[in-house]
């Protein structure tokens, strides 16, 4: 007598996988049918490993495969019903350690917005009153309470060089106010100034959150930096340009020429490389040319700090 065909109950199919449990897998829709028999005709328990799944994709053409065996490494092998290839999945990793995010290296360069949330924690607006008028600029703070900017913002002479440094008698402002972040203000005593250098240094009980930086280098011809300042005495904004020439000699000193558009109020304040650090200070706006501009560069700033006395320069 012939045996009876078996037939999916499913999708009337007559082609099934052999599964290691005993029961068998429709080769077209993946239908299970048959008890599964255990080894000694036991029922599996709860520590024994679990049964393998029925079925799983195809990595080659993506369609469904069905558990055909285990090999001798313990793998389970899958056969797929359209393309005929046998494979054996690859178990999930085990998820690894959460990785700590890397820190900032500390030549990082910075955006232009990041500069000058930078220079918000360190740049003041100035107000100078003298016996007839006021002039505003800016300054940074370079140490806890003190605070770096151009001598001819807090004095006043009736004579001017080429740039705008003081030359002949120079008189000091006879009320100095600084203005920070978020309105405060402070009276400044002018403790040190220069006329010849176009440097001033003041102290304030006003508090900031961190001083500037000086960098140890001078920047490169063509390097971008930022010129922070009380534009035209309306406000602290930022003015993105070029070192346009490294060092220029006009009046018998030593420039540095920026592209970064500069105006009245500007003078005193910080000039920042793409590290945040401060590259020179910035002097006075070219009268004959709009991108020709002069900052005093960082020689001159390290040296003025050590004439001052005020401070330990170690470079």
């Amino acid at each position: 007598m012939k045996a009876k065909a078996e037939i999916c109950p499913k999708c009337k199919g007559r082609l099934f996988l052999s599964n290691r449990d005993g029961t068998k897998t429709c080769a077209s829709c993946g239908e299970t049918i048959g008890i599964p028999v255990y080894e000694a005709g036991k029922q599996r328990n709860a520590d024994a490993a679990p049964a393998p799944v029925a079925t799983a994709i195809c990595p080659s053409c993506g369609s469904q495969a069905n558990y055909v065996s285990t090999d001798d490494r313990g793998q389970d092998v899958y056969a797929c019903a359209f393309c005929g290839n046998r494979f054996s999945p690859k178990k999930a990793a085990a998820p690894s350690a959460p990785v700590a995010p890397t820190a900032p290296k500390k030549d990082e360069e910075l955006d232009g917005k990041e500069i000058f949330a930078l220079a918000k924690a360190n740049t003041v607006e100035i107000l100078a009153t003298f016996t007839e008028g006021a002039g505003a600029g800016s300054g940074f703070f370079i140490a806890p309470g003190y605070i770096l900017t151009n001598a001819h913002v807090v004095t006043e002479s009736k004579k001017n060089d080429p740039i705008g440094a003081l030359v002949g008698e120079v008189q000091p402002a006879k009320k100095v106010v600084v203005c920070f972040k978020g309105g405060k203000q402070q009276k400044a005593e002018i403790k040190y100034y220069d006329r010849k250098e176009d440097m001033a240094i003041l102290h304030t009980d006003l508090a900031c959150s961190k001083v500037a930086t000086i960098s140890s280098d001078m920047p490169e011809t063509g390097e971008t930096i930022y010129a922070v300042g009380n534009s035209a005495g309306q406000g602290m904004c930022i003015m993105e340009g070029l070192v346009a020439d490294q060092l220029r000699e006009v009046a018998d000193n030593q420039y540095m020429m920026i592209s970064a558009n500069i105006v009245g109020g500007n003078s005193g304040g910080p000039i920042f490389n793409k590290k945040g650090q401060v590259v020179g200070i910035v002097t006075l706006g070219s009268r004959d040319a709009v991108a020709m501009n002069y900052g005093i560069p960082i020689p001159r700033i390290r040296e003025f700090l050590k004439a001052s006395k005020l401070f330990k320069i170690t470079n």
